[in-house]
C-alpha cells in the first residue's frame, strides 16, 4: 500500500467497510518501540481523521452505526500508560503487545509444572497462544476456575488466563488456582498455550479485519 502515515495510501485502503481495524506495530522497528510507537500513533491519527470525514474529497467513510473499532498495538510501557482508552464517533483502544508474553513468564516462574509444561509446548513448532470459549472446555452455566484449569490441561493445554463474560481486560492465573473465588460465565475466554494440531476450538470472530 506504501507509507503507513501517509494519507494517500490510508485512504486507498477498505477502511470504510472493516468492523475492525488493526494498527500493528513494524518488525523493522521492533528494536526502537518510542520510533514504533510514534509510527503506530500518527497512522491511528490519520485513519481517525479520515473516518471522521475530516477529508471528504480522498475519502467516504461509513454511517456512524458501521463505524469501525480501532486498535493500535504499542511497544512501549511509558507509551502506554500515557495513552488512555478513547471513545467518541471512531472508538480507539491500545494494547501493549508485550503484555502477554510478560504474563506468560510471570505464570511460569512462579510454579515449576506450569514452568515444565509451557516449556514442552513452546519448545514445539505446532504450540501457540489461544483464546477460546469456556463453554469449549466445561458444561454448565457457571464454573469454577479451578475446574477450567483441570480441563484444559486433561486436553493437553496449560491456563493462562482468561476473560471474564462481559469484560475486555484479561486476568491471568499467577498460581495454580485453588478452590473459591468468582467462578466463571459461558460466555469467558479461555487465555491457553497448546499445540496447533489439537483439534482447535478457536474463537471465529464475525467480523472483518483491516492491518496497517
Amino acid at each position: 500500500v506504501g507509507d503507513p502515515t501517509s494519507l494517500y495510501a490510508l485512504a486507498s485502503l477498505p477502511l470504510a467497510s472493516a468492523h475492525a481495524i488493526l494498527v500493528l506495530a513494524d518488525s523493522r522497528l521492533a528494536g526502537q518501540p518510542n520510533l514504533s510507537d510514534s509510527a503506530c500513533i500518527g497512522a491511528c491519527i490519520t485513519i481517525r481523521s479520515l473516518l471522521s470525514n475530516d477529508y471528504p474529497l480522498r475519502f467516504k467513510p461509513p454511517t456512524a452505526d458501521a463505524m469501525p473499532t480501532l486498535v493500535c498495538e504499542i511497544l512501549s510501557p511509558q507509551t502506554a500508560r500515557a495513552l488512555p482508552e478513547s471513545g467518541g464517533p471512531v472508538p480507539l483502544h491500545f494494547f501493549q503487545s508485550g503484555a502477554v508474553i510478560a504474563g506468560l513468564f510471570t505464570i511460569a516462574a512462579s510454579q515449576a509444572s506450569v514452568y515444565n509444561s509451557v516449556q514442552a509446548l513452546l519448545r514445539r513448532r505446532d504450540a501457540s497462544i489461544f483464546a477460546e470459549p469456556a463453554s469449549s472446555y466445561l458444561d454448565g452455566e457457571t464454573f469454577s476456575i479451578e475446574e477450567c484449569f483441570a480441563s484444559v490441561r486433561a486436553r493437553g493445554g496449560v491456563l493462562l488466563g482468561f476473560v471474564r463474560e462481559g469484560g475486555d481486560s484479561p486476568e491471568f492465573i499467577l498460581r495454580q488456582p485453588g478452590a473459591g473465588g468468582d467462578p466463571l460465565t459461558t460466555g469467558a475466554l479461555l487465555i491457553l498455550v497448546k499445540r496447533c494440531d489439537v483439534q482447535p476450538m478457536s474463537v471465529q470472530l464475525d467480523a472483518d479485519f483491516v492491518a496497517v
